[in-house]
């Protein structure tokens, strides 16, 4: 990739949410300032922290936008910075993770039209790296569920496009950045560009966020699915995308015990499952349910699922 021309080059907003992170604030806001390209802003939200981080910030207010609210949360932080940004696109970037120095101009580099989101790879803190399931040349968000979200700091939006959709829903207890990727290429029919570096190091904690949020995250997952189903004219791709990814949060909840409300999601997207998909897709959720049923009360439960069958794939 060469130099960006002149015209390219606008003003990106650097947005940093910050909650109780004294101890790595200033690392979050130095890699911000660091970045080669030149042309950033740096806004810090402090989301009413209750240790030293309000101290830390005030140490950089003449090099950055600084805002305080009440502890409503990293996303109504993010909404925040988003009202008050002034530049044309948006970096996130969460307060106890690191911008690597060419984060920002390597993704302007790879932004060739409006209808791609450049994303980066990022690694993990201390050592490692996270496996990067979404990196491909390019990536449909939708038609790939199955491999997660890219994390927050990944991709450079168009602040233009987020405030559009309302920015982050404040109402998820999780699985905000799902609902908010989900929403943002529909609405621009988009997909992920991505380049190919690592241009973010994450901080990865000891809690894990399935275990820390148990049912309620797959339950959370599946609310945004629907949403999503019933508010956007998808394609056929889509929609069978969309819905094999709610049946595997159901798969997840059945393993977790709740298993009335798993059969009861699985049949009702069975039910909606656009006409003509395939039909080894039905004969692998079928397999899954004879495995943790067992044959006889999987007999029973067939007598829901054979009519619907006959419906959707003429057997």
């Amino acid at each position: 990739m060469g130099p960006l021309h002149h015209n390219d080059q606008p003003l990106v907003s650097i947005i940093i949410p910050c909650y109780n992170a004294e101890a790595f604030i200033a690392e979050a806001i130095e890699s911000a300032l660091a970045q080669t390209y030149p042309h950033c802003e740096v806004l810090v939200v402090n989301d009413g922290s209750q240790d030293a981080s309000g101290s830390v910030i005030e140490g950089y207010q003449d090099r950055v936008r600084y805002f305080k609210t009440d502890h409503l949360g990293a996303c109504h932080a993010r909404n925040i910075g988003l009202k008050a940004a002034s530049g044309k696109r948006v970096q996130w970037l969460d307060a106890d993770d690191v911008l690597r120095p060419n984060c920002v101009l390597s993704k302007l580099r790879f932004s060739h039209d409006r209808n791609t989101i450049p994303i980066c790879d990022v690694a993990a803190m201390p050592g490692g790296k996270l496996a990067a399931s979404w990196n491909k040349p390019r990536y449909d968000f939708i038609s790939s569920l199955a491999y997660g979200t890219p994390p927050t700091p990944a991709p450079l939006h168009y602040r233009s496009d987020l405030v559009a959709i309302g920015g982050f829903r404040e109402d998820l207890p999780c699985a905000q950045e799902l609902d908010l990727h989900l929403r943002l290429l529909a609405q621009c029919n988009g997909q992920f560009l991505t380049t190919g570096e690592v241009g973010v190091d994450i901080r990865t904690h000891n809690t894990n966020l399935s275990r820390r949020v148990g049912a309620g995250m797959h339950q959370t997952v599946i609310s945004i699915l629907d949403r999503m189903k019933e508010g956007n004219n998808l394609s056929e791709v889509h929609a069978v995308a969309i819905a094999h990814h709610r049946i595997r949060a159901c798969q997840q909840l059945w393993r977790m015990g709740h298993k009335t409300e798993a059969l009861s999601i699985y049949q009702r997207v069975l039910e909606e499952l656009p006409e003509g998909v395939q039909s080894h897709y039905f004969d692998n959720i079928e397999g899954w349910l004879l495995k943790c049923l067992g044959m006889q009360r999987f007999e029973s439960v067939r007598t829901i699922t054979a009519p619907i069958a006959k419906k959707i794939l003429g057997r």
